[in-house]
Protein backbone atom coordinates (compact mmCIF):
# COMPACT_ATOMS: atom_id res chain seq x y z
CA UNK A 1 0.00 0.00 0.00
CA UNK A 2 1.58 3.57 -1.24
CA UNK A 3 2.52 5.64 1.30
CA UNK A 4 1.28 9.05 0.59
CA UNK A 5 2.81 12.58 1.66
CA UNK A 6 0.14 14.24 2.64
CA UNK A 7 -1.74 13.75 6.30
CA UNK A 8 -4.62 15.86 5.42
CA UNK A 9 -7.76 13.63 5.74
CA UNK A 10 -9.83 16.25 3.23
CA UNK A 11 -7.07 15.68 0.31
CA UNK A 12 -8.09 11.69 -0.57
CA UNK A 13 -11.47 10.61 -1.61
CA UNK A 14 -12.20 6.92 0.10
CA UNK A 15 -13.74 5.57 -3.01
CA UNK A 16 -15.38 2.08 -3.11
CA UNK A 17 -14.94 -0.77 -5.88
CA UNK A 18 -12.57 -3.26 -6.40
CA UNK A 19 -10.12 -1.18 -4.19
CA UNK A 20 -12.19 -1.34 -1.04
CA UNK A 21 -11.59 -4.85 0.68
CA UNK A 22 -15.75 -6.30 0.30
CA UNK A 23 -17.26 -7.12 3.48
CA UNK A 24 -21.13 -8.09 4.19
CA UNK A 25 -23.65 -4.70 4.86
CA UNK A 26 -24.28 -3.47 8.09
CA UNK A 27 -26.00 -4.64 11.00
CA UNK A 28 -28.10 -3.58 14.43
CA UNK A 29 -31.56 -4.20 16.20
CA UNK A 30 -33.76 -1.51 17.80
CA UNK A 31 -35.67 -1.11 21.52
CA UNK A 32 -36.41 -3.48 23.93
CA UNK A 33 -35.99 -1.88 27.50
CA UNK A 34 -38.02 1.40 26.91
CA UNK A 35 -40.56 1.01 24.37
CA UNK A 36 -41.69 4.78 25.04
CA UNK A 37 -38.05 6.50 24.70
CA UNK A 38 -37.39 4.14 21.33
CA UNK A 39 -40.78 4.80 19.81
CA UNK A 40 -39.99 8.13 20.38
CA UNK A 41 -37.44 7.98 17.25
CA UNK A 42 -40.03 5.96 15.37
CA UNK A 43 -42.91 8.54 14.51
CA UNK A 44 -44.60 7.77 10.78
CA UNK A 45 -42.23 10.34 8.35
CA UNK A 46 -44.08 12.39 6.00
CA UNK A 47 -43.64 11.44 2.60
CA UNK A 48 -40.47 14.09 0.90
CA UNK A 49 -39.27 13.67 -1.84
CA UNK A 50 -37.06 10.88 -2.22
CA UNK A 51 -36.51 11.86 -5.98
CA UNK A 52 -34.44 14.55 -5.31
CA UNK A 53 -32.29 13.11 -2.45
CA UNK A 54 -31.58 10.17 -5.27
CA UNK A 55 -30.59 12.92 -7.79
CA UNK A 56 -28.36 14.86 -5.44
CA UNK A 57 -26.62 11.90 -4.11
CA UNK A 58 -23.19 10.08 -6.48
CA UNK A 59 -24.14 6.57 -4.66
CA UNK A 60 -27.51 4.88 -4.72
CA UNK A 61 -30.44 5.28 -2.43
CA UNK A 62 -32.24 2.75 -1.86
CA UNK A 63 -35.70 2.31 -1.01
CA UNK A 64 -37.78 -0.51 0.65
CA UNK A 65 -38.54 -2.18 -2.85
CA UNK A 66 -34.90 -2.62 -4.24
CA UNK A 67 -33.11 -5.74 -4.05
CA UNK A 68 -29.87 -4.64 -1.85
CA UNK A 69 -32.16 -3.06 0.47
CA UNK A 70 -33.01 -6.16 3.42
CA UNK A 71 -29.24 -6.40 3.23
CA UNK A 72 -28.25 -2.72 4.10
CA UNK A 73 -30.99 -2.29 6.59
CA UNK A 74 -30.83 -6.10 8.39
CA UNK A 75 -29.90 -6.00 12.52
CA UNK A 76 -27.23 -7.42 14.52
CA UNK A 77 -28.74 -7.60 17.28
CA UNK A 78 -31.72 -10.03 16.70
CA UNK A 79 -33.27 -8.89 19.78
CA UNK A 80 -34.75 -5.69 18.39
CA UNK A 81 -35.84 -7.20 14.67
CA UNK A 82 -39.31 -7.16 15.56
CA UNK A 83 -39.95 -3.83 17.11
CA UNK A 84 -37.29 -1.49 15.75
CA UNK A 85 -38.56 0.37 12.06
CA UNK A 86 -36.81 0.02 9.28
CA UNK A 87 -35.71 3.10 7.36
CA UNK A 88 -37.73 4.64 4.78
CA UNK A 89 -34.56 4.98 2.71
CA UNK A 90 -30.80 4.13 3.01
CA UNK A 91 -28.31 6.99 1.16
CA UNK A 92 -25.53 4.47 0.31
CA UNK A 93 -22.72 7.41 0.42
CA UNK A 94 -19.97 7.01 -2.41
CA UNK A 95 -17.95 10.42 -0.57
CA UNK A 96 -17.68 12.79 1.73
CA UNK A 97 -19.83 15.01 -0.12
CA UNK A 98 -22.58 12.64 -0.44
CA UNK A 99 -22.49 12.28 3.61
CA UNK A 100 -22.87 16.20 3.58
CA UNK A 101 -25.42 16.11 0.69
CA UNK A 102 -27.62 13.60 2.62
CA UNK A 103 -27.30 15.50 5.90
CA UNK A 104 -28.32 18.98 4.35
CA UNK A 105 -31.46 16.87 2.84
CA UNK A 106 -32.67 15.27 6.00
CA UNK A 107 -32.31 18.56 7.92
CA UNK A 108 -34.22 20.43 5.23
CA UNK A 109 -36.76 18.22 4.73
CA UNK A 110 -37.29 17.20 8.69
CA UNK A 111 -36.68 13.82 7.98
CA UNK A 112 -34.53 12.26 11.48
CA UNK A 113 -31.63 10.34 10.31
CA UNK A 114 -28.61 8.13 11.43
CA UNK A 115 -25.48 6.81 10.58
CA UNK A 116 -24.19 3.55 10.09
CA UNK A 117 -20.80 2.08 9.75
CA UNK A 118 -20.57 -1.91 11.15
CA UNK A 119 -24.06 -2.00 12.70
CA UNK A 120 -23.01 -3.77 15.36
CA UNK A 121 -25.21 -1.01 17.49
CA UNK A 122 -25.45 -3.28 20.99
CA UNK A 123 -29.00 -1.39 21.34
CA UNK A 124 -29.85 -1.19 17.66
CA UNK A 125 -29.51 2.70 17.32
CA UNK A 126 -27.88 2.30 14.28
CA UNK A 127 -31.67 2.56 12.10
CA UNK A 128 -34.46 4.89 12.14
CA UNK A 129 -37.82 4.88 10.68
CA UNK A 130 -36.11 8.20 8.22
CA UNK A 131 -33.08 7.89 6.21
CA UNK A 132 -30.14 5.90 7.24
CA UNK A 133 -26.91 7.52 6.42
CA UNK A 134 -24.59 4.21 5.12
CA UNK A 135 -21.05 5.19 5.21
CA UNK A 136 -19.92 1.82 4.91
CA UNK A 137 -18.45 2.00 1.10
CA UNK A 138 -16.33 4.73 2.31
CA UNK A 139 -13.37 1.97 2.71
CA UNK A 140 -10.07 3.60 1.46
CA UNK A 141 -7.12 3.77 3.33
CA UNK A 142 -3.34 4.58 2.88
CA UNK A 143 -0.45 5.69 4.62
CA UNK A 144 -0.18 9.15 5.45
CA UNK A 145 2.70 8.65 7.34
CA UNK A 146 5.32 5.40 7.61
CA UNK A 147 3.51 4.74 10.85
CA UNK A 148 -0.05 6.74 10.79
CA UNK A 149 -2.83 5.00 8.20
CA UNK A 150 -5.80 6.75 7.23
CA UNK A 151 -8.87 5.31 6.11
CA UNK A 152 -12.54 5.83 5.69
CA UNK A 153 -14.88 5.58 8.28
CA UNK A 154 -16.92 2.36 6.38
CA UNK A 155 -14.17 0.03 6.89
CA UNK A 156 -14.52 -3.70 9.04
CA UNK A 157 -12.07 -4.49 11.52
CA UNK A 158 -11.27 -6.89 8.82
CA UNK A 159 -10.57 -4.34 6.27
CA UNK A 160 -7.90 -2.81 9.02
CA UNK A 161 -6.51 -6.29 9.63
CA UNK A 162 -5.54 -6.54 5.79
CA UNK A 163 -3.69 -3.55 5.49
CA UNK A 164 -2.18 -3.45 8.87
CA UNK A 165 -0.92 -6.95 7.97
CA UNK A 166 0.78 -6.04 4.92
CA UNK A 167 2.52 -3.59 6.87
CA UNK A 168 3.63 -5.73 9.80
CA UNK A 169 2.18 -3.44 12.19
CA UNK A 170 -1.21 -2.77 14.23
CA UNK A 171 -3.23 -0.73 16.59
CA UNK A 172 -5.64 -1.53 19.60
CA UNK A 173 -8.54 -3.17 17.70
CA UNK A 174 -11.01 -6.66 18.34
CA UNK A 175 -11.61 -9.68 17.51
CA UNK A 176 -14.64 -9.19 15.52
CA UNK A 177 -13.89 -8.75 11.76
CA UNK A 178 -17.36 -7.50 10.65
CA UNK A 179 -17.08 -4.61 13.56
CA UNK A 180 -17.25 -1.16 12.15
CA UNK A 181 -14.11 0.52 12.90
CA UNK A 182 -16.03 4.16 13.08
CA UNK A 183 -18.50 3.21 15.91
CA UNK A 184 -15.51 1.30 17.57
CA UNK A 185 -13.30 4.32 17.78
CA UNK A 186 -15.38 6.92 18.67
CA UNK A 187 -16.51 5.00 21.65
CA UNK A 188 -12.85 4.27 23.06
CA UNK A 189 -12.20 0.78 21.38
CA UNK A 190 -11.08 -2.42 23.56
CA UNK A 191 -8.99 -4.95 22.72
CA UNK A 192 -5.89 -7.68 24.02
CA UNK A 193 -3.27 -4.49 23.06
CA UNK A 194 -5.02 -1.95 25.14
CA UNK A 195 -3.41 -2.58 28.51
CA UNK A 196 0.58 -2.25 26.60
CA UNK A 197 -0.97 0.95 23.61
CA UNK A 198 -3.73 2.12 25.45
CA UNK A 199 -7.49 1.92 23.73
CA UNK A 200 -7.95 2.47 20.43
CA UNK A 201 -9.22 6.03 20.61
CA UNK A 202 -5.95 6.81 22.10
CA UNK A 203 -4.10 5.73 19.02
CA UNK A 204 -6.17 8.35 16.63
CA UNK A 205 -4.20 11.49 15.77
CA UNK A 206 -7.07 12.90 13.46
CA UNK A 207 -10.50 12.79 11.81
CA UNK A 208 -12.90 14.25 9.40
CA UNK A 209 -16.59 14.85 10.45
CA UNK A 210 -19.34 16.04 8.43
CA UNK A 211 -21.48 18.55 11.12
CA UNK A 212 -25.07 19.34 10.86
CA UNK A 213 -24.64 22.27 9.32
CA UNK A 214 -23.02 20.51 6.58
CA UNK A 215 -19.33 21.99 7.55
CA UNK A 216 -16.38 18.86 6.29
CA UNK A 217 -13.99 19.61 9.30
CA UNK A 218 -10.97 18.39 9.75
CA UNK A 219 -9.78 17.66 13.36
CA UNK A 220 -6.71 17.06 15.60
CA UNK A 221 -4.93 18.02 18.66
CA UNK A 222 -4.48 21.83 16.52
CA UNK A 223 -7.34 21.57 14.38
CA UNK A 224 -10.91 21.83 15.88
CA UNK A 225 -9.58 20.79 19.01
CA UNK A 226 -12.07 20.49 21.47
CA UNK A 227 -14.00 18.45 18.60
CA UNK A 228 -11.27 16.23 18.30
CA UNK A 229 -11.25 15.97 22.00
CA UNK A 230 -15.08 14.43 22.14
CA UNK A 231 -14.33 11.72 19.47
CA UNK A 232 -11.84 10.30 21.22
CA UNK A 233 -14.42 8.42 23.15
CA UNK A 234 -17.41 10.65 23.47
CA UNK A 235 -19.03 7.87 20.94
CA UNK A 236 -20.75 7.47 18.05
CA UNK A 237 -23.89 9.51 16.98
CA UNK A 238 -23.30 12.61 18.75
CA UNK A 239 -21.46 15.39 16.87
CA UNK A 240 -21.80 14.82 12.95
CA UNK A 241 -20.63 12.10 10.83
CA UNK A 242 -16.83 10.91 11.06
CA UNK A 243 -16.22 10.13 7.43
CA UNK A 244 -12.60 8.74 8.49
CA UNK A 245 -9.68 8.66 10.65
CA UNK A 246 -5.90 8.34 10.66
CA UNK A 247 -4.54 6.19 13.51
CA UNK A 248 -1.08 5.52 14.81
CA UNK A 249 0.07 2.16 14.19
CA UNK A 250 3.11 0.03 16.12
CA UNK A 251 5.30 -2.81 14.90
CA UNK A 252 4.02 -6.40 15.27
CA UNK A 253 5.79 -8.87 18.07
CA UNK A 254 5.23 -12.35 18.19
CA UNK A 255 2.21 -13.61 20.20
CA UNK A 256 2.20 -16.47 22.56
CA UNK A 257 -1.58 -16.97 21.98
CA UNK A 258 -3.89 -19.08 25.21
CA UNK A 259 -6.90 -20.88 25.40
CA UNK A 260 -8.42 -22.51 28.07
CA UNK A 261 -11.59 -23.84 29.48
CA UNK A 262 -12.88 -25.43 32.52
CA UNK A 263 -16.21 -27.16 33.66
CA UNK A 264 -17.41 -28.35 36.59
CA UNK A 265 -19.37 -27.60 39.93
CA UNK A 266 -20.67 -24.54 41.12
CA UNK A 267 -17.81 -24.13 43.54
CA UNK A 268 -15.65 -25.71 41.86
CA UNK A 269 -15.72 -22.99 39.11
CA UNK A 270 -16.17 -20.16 41.24
CA UNK A 271 -12.94 -21.19 42.79
CA UNK A 272 -11.47 -21.06 39.10
CA UNK A 273 -12.33 -17.58 38.41
CA UNK A 274 -11.02 -16.33 41.64
CA UNK A 275 -7.58 -17.70 41.41
CA UNK A 276 -7.72 -16.94 37.40
CA UNK A 277 -8.55 -12.73 38.68
CA UNK A 278 -5.68 -13.07 41.12
CA UNK A 279 -3.03 -13.99 39.52
CA UNK A 280 -3.73 -12.39 35.72
CA UNK A 281 -4.32 -9.00 37.56
CA UNK A 282 -0.35 -9.06 38.45
CA UNK A 283 0.32 -9.81 34.65
CA UNK A 284 2.51 -7.41 32.99
CA UNK A 285 0.93 -5.27 30.44
CA UNK A 286 1.89 -7.43 27.49
CA UNK A 287 -0.13 -9.71 28.13
CA UNK A 288 -3.90 -8.85 27.92
CA UNK A 289 -6.92 -11.60 28.72
CA UNK A 290 -10.53 -11.93 28.37
CA UNK A 291 -12.45 -14.58 30.33
CA UNK A 292 -16.08 -15.85 31.67
CA UNK A 293 -17.72 -17.61 33.88
CA UNK A 294 -20.35 -19.14 32.10
CA UNK A 295 -24.18 -20.93 33.78
CA UNK A 296 -25.54 -23.93 32.95
CA UNK A 297 -28.76 -23.85 30.84
CA UNK A 298 -31.46 -25.48 32.57
CA UNK A 299 -33.20 -26.48 28.93
CA UNK A 300 -30.58 -27.70 27.59
CA UNK A 301 -27.78 -31.09 28.48
CA UNK A 302 -25.59 -28.96 30.27
CA UNK A 303 -25.78 -28.93 33.98
CA UNK A 304 -21.95 -27.66 34.71
CA UNK A 305 -20.61 -24.50 35.41
CA UNK A 306 -17.78 -23.16 33.09
CA UNK A 307 -14.63 -21.05 32.46
CA UNK A 308 -12.65 -20.16 29.79
CA UNK A 309 -10.20 -17.88 28.80
CA UNK A 310 -8.41 -16.56 25.51
CA UNK A 311 -5.67 -14.08 25.43
CA UNK A 312 -2.08 -12.83 24.23
CA UNK A 313 1.42 -12.23 25.30
CA UNK A 314 3.79 -10.13 23.43
CA UNK A 315 6.89 -10.82 22.92
CA UNK A 316 9.52 -11.32 20.35
CA UNK A 317 10.82 -14.14 22.73
CA UNK A 318 8.74 -17.48 23.77
CA UNK A 319 6.28 -16.42 26.69
CA UNK A 320 4.59 -20.07 27.45
CA UNK A 321 6.63 -20.60 30.38
CA UNK A 322 4.92 -16.69 32.05
CA UNK A 323 2.25 -17.88 30.34
CA UNK A 324 1.61 -21.15 31.92
CA UNK A 325 2.52 -19.29 35.22
CA UNK A 326 -0.28 -17.17 35.47
CA UNK A 327 -2.91 -20.04 34.59
CA UNK A 328 -1.27 -22.16 37.35
CA UNK A 329 -3.32 -21.40 40.22
CA UNK A 330 -6.03 -22.06 38.27
CA UNK A 331 -5.02 -25.32 36.36
CA UNK A 332 -4.26 -26.51 39.34
CA UNK A 333 -7.79 -26.08 41.12
CA UNK A 334 -8.70 -29.28 39.39
CA UNK A 335 -7.34 -32.68 39.53
CA UNK A 336 -6.28 -33.26 35.65
CA UNK A 337 -5.51 -30.83 33.30
CA UNK A 338 -4.75 -31.80 29.84
CA UNK A 339 -2.72 -29.36 27.73
CA UNK A 340 -3.44 -29.81 24.00
CA UNK A 341 -1.75 -28.64 20.36
CA UNK A 342 -5.04 -28.77 18.74
CA UNK A 343 -7.71 -27.04 20.19
CA UNK A 344 -10.65 -31.06 20.57
CA UNK A 345 -14.72 -30.43 19.68
CA UNK A 346 -15.13 -31.46 22.89
CA UNK A 347 -12.69 -29.81 25.89
CA UNK A 348 -12.39 -32.26 28.70
CA UNK A 349 -13.22 -30.89 32.04
CA UNK A 350 -9.73 -28.87 32.18
CA UNK A 351 -7.93 -28.30 28.82
CA UNK A 352 -5.68 -25.59 27.71
CA UNK A 353 -3.47 -24.50 24.84
CA UNK A 354 -0.19 -22.12 24.49
CA UNK A 355 1.16 -21.21 21.17
CA UNK A 356 4.19 -19.11 20.18
CA UNK A 357 3.03 -17.94 16.67
CA UNK A 358 3.12 -14.77 14.33
CA UNK A 359 1.21 -11.88 15.52
CA UNK A 360 -1.34 -11.73 12.75
CA UNK A 361 -1.15 -15.69 12.18
CA UNK A 362 -2.74 -15.32 16.02
CA UNK A 363 -5.03 -12.94 15.34
CA UNK A 364 -6.96 -14.51 12.52
CA UNK A 365 -6.31 -17.44 12.90
CA UNK A 366 -6.74 -18.29 17.25
CA UNK A 367 -8.33 -14.85 18.20
CA UNK A 368 -10.80 -14.18 16.00
CA UNK A 369 -14.54 -14.10 16.46
CA UNK A 370 -16.42 -15.18 13.85
CA UNK A 371 -19.87 -14.19 15.66
CA UNK A 372 -23.26 -14.14 12.97
CA UNK A 373 -26.09 -11.84 14.47
CA UNK A 374 -27.91 -13.15 17.58
CA UNK A 375 -30.38 -11.87 20.31
CA UNK A 376 -28.54 -10.75 23.27
CA UNK A 377 -28.29 -7.74 26.09
CA UNK A 378 -25.16 -6.61 27.75
CA UNK A 379 -24.93 -5.01 31.33
CA UNK A 380 -21.01 -3.21 32.09
CA UNK A 381 -19.05 -2.31 34.76
CA UNK A 382 -16.08 -1.38 35.81
CA UNK A 383 -13.66 -3.49 38.67
CA UNK A 384 -10.99 -0.98 40.17
CA UNK A 385 -9.83 -4.34 42.17
CA UNK A 386 -9.95 -7.97 41.15
CA UNK A 387 -13.17 -9.60 43.26
CA UNK A 388 -12.59 -12.25 45.62
CA UNK A 389 -13.56 -15.62 45.92
CA UNK A 390 -16.93 -14.46 48.14
CA UNK A 391 -17.96 -12.20 45.43
CA UNK A 392 -17.49 -14.97 43.09
CA UNK A 393 -19.63 -17.16 44.79
CA UNK A 394 -22.66 -14.64 45.22
CA UNK A 395 -21.83 -13.72 41.50
CA UNK A 396 -22.37 -17.92 40.96
CA UNK A 397 -25.43 -18.70 42.99
CA UNK A 398 -27.26 -15.73 40.88
CA UNK A 399 -26.03 -17.20 37.35
CA UNK A 400 -27.52 -20.85 38.63
CA UNK A 401 -30.94 -19.10 39.00
CA UNK A 402 -30.82 -18.03 34.86
CA UNK A 403 -33.69 -19.62 33.12
CA UNK A 404 -31.74 -20.97 30.35
CA UNK A 405 -32.51 -20.70 26.39
CA UNK A 406 -33.25 -23.07 23.83
CA UNK A 407 -30.80 -23.67 21.22
CA UNK A 408 -33.14 -25.12 18.36
CA UNK A 409 -31.00 -27.18 17.27
CA UNK A 410 -28.23 -24.29 17.28
CA UNK A 411 -24.77 -23.45 18.60
CA UNK A 412 -25.10 -23.67 22.73
CA UNK A 413 -26.11 -20.45 24.09
CA UNK A 414 -24.79 -19.81 27.47
CA UNK A 415 -25.23 -16.37 29.80
CA UNK A 416 -21.99 -15.43 31.44
CA UNK A 417 -19.91 -13.51 33.81
CA UNK A 418 -17.26 -12.21 31.34
CA UNK A 419 -14.16 -9.93 32.12
CA UNK A 420 -11.66 -7.67 29.64
CA UNK A 421 -8.26 -7.31 31.42
CA UNK A 422 -8.13 -3.50 31.45
CA UNK A 423 -5.56 -1.13 33.55
CA UNK A 424 -1.73 -0.69 31.88
CA UNK A 425 -1.30 1.80 29.57
CA UNK A 426 -4.92 3.15 29.90
CA UNK A 427 -4.34 4.22 33.09
CA UNK A 428 -1.01 5.78 32.31
CA UNK A 429 -3.31 8.48 30.52
CA UNK A 430 -5.29 11.18 32.30
CA UNK A 431 -8.86 10.89 31.86
CA UNK A 432 -9.67 14.54 30.90
CA UNK A 433 -6.84 13.97 28.55
CA UNK A 434 -9.67 12.26 25.99
CA UNK A 435 -13.13 12.15 26.30
CA UNK A 436 -12.63 8.05 27.27
CA UNK A 437 -12.94 8.60 30.75
CA UNK A 438 -12.56 5.19 32.17
CA UNK A 439 -8.35 4.68 33.67
CA UNK A 440 -9.39 4.10 37.15
CA UNK A 441 -9.80 0.38 36.63
CA UNK A 442 -7.96 -2.83 36.17
CA UNK A 443 -11.34 -5.16 34.81
CA UNK A 444 -14.13 -4.39 32.75
CA UNK A 445 -17.25 -6.65 33.73
CA UNK A 446 -19.38 -7.60 31.81
CA UNK A 447 -23.27 -9.81 32.40
CA UNK A 448 -24.16 -11.30 29.02
CA UNK A 449 -27.45 -12.80 28.23
CA UNK A 450 -28.19 -14.30 24.89
CA UNK A 451 -31.37 -16.01 23.55
CA UNK A 452 -33.12 -17.47 20.69
CA UNK A 453 -35.54 -15.73 19.07
CA UNK A 454 -38.30 -18.48 19.08
CA UNK A 455 -37.86 -18.39 23.02
CA UNK A 456 -40.98 -17.63 24.33
CA UNK A 457 -41.83 -13.59 25.41
CA UNK A 458 -42.03 -15.10 29.07
CA UNK A 459 -38.92 -16.73 29.00
CA UNK A 460 -37.07 -13.74 27.56
CA UNK A 461 -38.70 -11.41 30.03
CA UNK A 462 -38.15 -13.52 33.22
CA UNK A 463 -34.26 -13.60 31.78
CA UNK A 464 -34.29 -10.45 31.29
CA UNK A 465 -35.44 -9.52 34.92
CA UNK A 466 -32.84 -11.99 36.47
CA UNK A 467 -30.17 -10.18 34.43
CA UNK A 468 -31.45 -6.71 35.89
CA UNK A 469 -31.24 -8.31 39.06
CA UNK A 470 -27.74 -9.36 38.81
CA UNK A 471 -26.64 -5.68 37.51
CA UNK A 472 -28.02 -4.62 40.74
CA UNK A 473 -26.11 -6.61 42.93
CA UNK A 474 -22.96 -6.02 40.32
CA UNK A 475 -23.01 -1.96 41.23
CA UNK A 476 -22.79 -3.03 44.77
CA UNK A 477 -19.82 -5.08 44.49
CA UNK A 478 -16.97 -2.89 46.33
CA UNK A 479 -14.76 -3.18 43.53
CA UNK A 480 -17.65 -1.81 41.33
CA UNK A 481 -17.10 2.00 40.23
CA UNK A 482 -20.16 2.64 38.73
CA UNK A 483 -19.54 3.56 35.23
CA UNK A 484 -19.95 1.62 31.97
CA UNK A 485 -18.60 0.86 28.40
CA UNK A 486 -20.57 3.49 25.90
CA UNK A 487 -19.66 1.10 23.12
CA UNK A 488 -21.43 -2.08 25.11
CA UNK A 489 -24.05 0.21 25.28
CA UNK A 490 -27.06 -0.21 27.30
CA UNK A 491 -30.88 0.85 26.82
CA UNK A 492 -31.85 -0.10 30.99
CA UNK A 493 -29.01 2.25 31.97
CA UNK A 494 -31.08 5.23 33.70
CA UNK A 495 -28.30 7.78 34.10
CA UNK A 496 -26.58 6.65 31.31
CA UNK A 497 -24.35 9.66 30.57
CA UNK A 498 -23.14 9.86 33.60
CA UNK A 499 -22.15 5.78 33.93
CA UNK A 500 -20.70 6.54 30.30
CA UNK A 501 -18.81 10.04 30.73
CA UNK A 502 -17.66 11.05 34.38
CA UNK A 503 -16.38 13.80 35.10
CA UNK A 504 -16.25 14.40 31.17
CA UNK A 505 -19.89 14.66 30.20
CA UNK A 506 -20.15 18.44 30.54
CA UNK A 507 -17.31 19.25 28.45
CA UNK A 508 -18.88 16.94 25.91
CA UNK A 509 -22.46 18.73 26.15
CA UNK A 510 -20.48 21.83 25.75
CA UNK A 511 -18.75 20.66 22.68
CA UNK A 512 -22.24 19.21 21.60
CA UNK A 513 -23.99 22.34 22.16
CA UNK A 514 -21.36 24.12 20.04
CA UNK A 515 -21.83 22.24 16.85
CA UNK A 516 -25.19 20.72 16.59
CA UNK A 517 -27.59 23.29 19.12
CA UNK A 518 -30.70 22.19 17.37
CA UNK A 519 -29.78 18.35 18.14
CA UNK A 520 -29.96 17.18 14.73
CA UNK A 521 -28.02 13.94 15.65
CA UNK A 522 -29.95 12.28 18.41
CA UNK A 523 -30.92 8.49 19.78
CA UNK A 524 -32.27 7.32 22.70
CA UNK A 525 -29.14 7.36 25.13
CA UNK A 526 -27.33 10.67 23.25
CA UNK A 527 -25.24 13.74 24.83
CA UNK A 528 -27.66 16.30 25.15
CA UNK A 529 -26.17 20.09 24.33
CA UNK A 530 -25.88 22.11 27.52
Amino acid sequence: MPVANSPQLHRRSFLTGAAALGFGAGLAGQGLFDPAALQATAKAVVSPRWDSLAKALAGPLLRPHDSPYDRYAAFYNLAYARQRRKPAAIALCASTADVKTAIGWARDNRVPLVARGGGHSYAGYSTTPGLMIDISTLRGAYWSKPDELTFGAGNRNANLYAALKAANRTVTHGRCPTVGASGFLLGGGIGFNMRLHGVASDQMTASEIVTAQGDILQLSETENADLFWACRGGGGGNFGINTAFTLKTFPTQKITFFKASWSGTRQDMANVATLLMASLNNAPNALGSRFALTAPNRIGQDRQFGVNIVGQYQSDADMTKAVEDYLAPALQAVKTCERVSEWPAKPGPCTYQILFVDYWTAQLKYLIDNDRPFAFHERSAYLTAPLDGDTFDQASAIMERWHGTNDHGGPALNADFRFFQTGGAINDMPAEKTAFVHRDNVWLADIGLPWNTRDSQARIDANIRWQNGFYAELIKFKACNGMAYQNFIDPALKDYAQAYYGDNLDRLRKIKASVDPANLFRFPQQILPS
